[in-house]
Parts: structure tokens; sequence; C-alpha cells
């Protein structure tokens, strides 16, 4: 709506939602679909992918003559000839903790991330401190990392309730209220936020921890 001149190219692997091509938007893009698994595959099937992600989208997107093609997620080609290449890296949490994900995913990370980053035109940070972890980690040059924060997609269909009725729902008291939204993770320095909240004057303050149950 923001830019009907501009057209966009998918890549989606074997796992994308069978329902995406139904959204009321999917007509108008164009899609260029993988018979590849992103998470656990037939044997081999982990340097397949790389090798799509790094040279297959590159290749399509000099041939389509794309003029960007975007790495939403920590991956970008090493070569598009005469398309500019950006990658969104979110976080370096693999490098910095590696027990937050499984031995075999953090070790494909440590190679993959970083080389998608360096090659990248582009750099996409998702906060001001994910992109100082970048320059000072990963040694990007600060001129190539910007910052796009996180947002929203509002889906129309909330309405407002009343705060007692909230509160009563969710059997909060009528104390202040901390809430905190995260994976429960030991990067999240989740133990931390609980003792400072337990040393608070006001001992009505009540902590909510929402997010995926992560163990």
């Amino acid at each position: 709506a923001v830019e009907p001149d501009t057209n966009l190219t998918l890549f989606v692997g074997a796992e994308a939602p069978a329902d995406l091509k139904h959204q009321d938007w999917a007509e108008r893009v164009s899609w260029v679909k993988a018979p590849l698994r992103v998470t656990i595959g037939p044997p081999g099937n982990f340097a397949l992918l790389m090798a799509w992600q790094w040279l297959g989208i590159g290749a399509i997107a000099a041939a389509r003559r794309l003029d960007v093609v975007h790495g939403l997620a920590n991956v970008a080609p090493l070569a598009a000839p005469g398309v500019a290449r950006i990658v969104t890296i979110l976080d370096l949490i693999w490098l910095h903790h590696a027990e937050a994900m499984e031995p075999e995913a953090t070790a494909g990370m440590r190679r993959i991330a970083p080389r998608s980053a360096r090659a990248a035109d582009r750099v996409i940070a998702i906060s001001e401190a994910a992109r100082a972890d970048l320059i000072r980690t990963l040694g990007l040059p600060a001129d190539k990392v910007d910052v796009t924060l996180l947002g929203i997609r509002p889906s129309g269909e909330s309405s407002a309730v009343p705060e007692s009725e909230l509160r009563k729902r969710l059997g909060i008291g009528a104390g202040p209220l901390a809430l905190c939204v995260a994976q429960k993770r030991p990067h999240k320095n989740l133990a931390r936020l609980i003792s400072a909240v337990a040393q608070l004057e006001d001992s009505r303050t009540e902590l909510a921890l929402v997010g995926q149950a992560t163990p």
C-alpha cells in the first residue's frame, strides 16, 4: 500500500505455512520455493540448505534482476551479482550464551551468521544494544549497521478491557504490576529481575512472567 510500484519475490522452503499463498496479498508477489527443510531434514540437508541460501538465492535474484535481496534472519547470499544484499542479524545469543540453543544450532550459527554479515552490503540490527554488539563482536564497520526496531501487527480484533476486570480475570491484585515478556532462559536475566522485585519497598508489587514456556 505504501509502495505500490515495488515488486516482491519471496524465497521460501518446504516448511513454509500452506496458508501463506492464501493471504490477500499472495497474488501480488512472486514465489520461489525450494524443496528443502530449515529444521532437521535428511542427511546432507544442512549443506544443501546453505548452498541454496548462500549461492542459489543470489543467483536467482541476479537472474531476475532484483534490486535487493534481504535475509530476514541471520543468513543472506554471499554473492548476488548486481543485487544489493541486506541481512538482519537478530542477536548474538548463540555466541555469548551457547547454552540457549542446541549444540548443532549454535555451531551452525557460528559458521553462517558472521559470514553473511560480512558479505552483506548492509546489516540490520533490531536494537541499539544489538547494533553495538555486532560492531564490537563481529568487527563490522559502524556505518554498515542500521537499527530497525521490531514492530507489531495489530489484529484489529482486540477491544479494551477495564483494568479491574482484567486484574480479576488474571488473578492480579490491586497493587503495582511488573510485566516481563520473555522466554525462560538464563540469558534473559530473570533471576536478577525476580530478586529486584523482591527488594521493592511496596510488598504488594506482583511480577508477571509471560511468554513461551521454554525449558
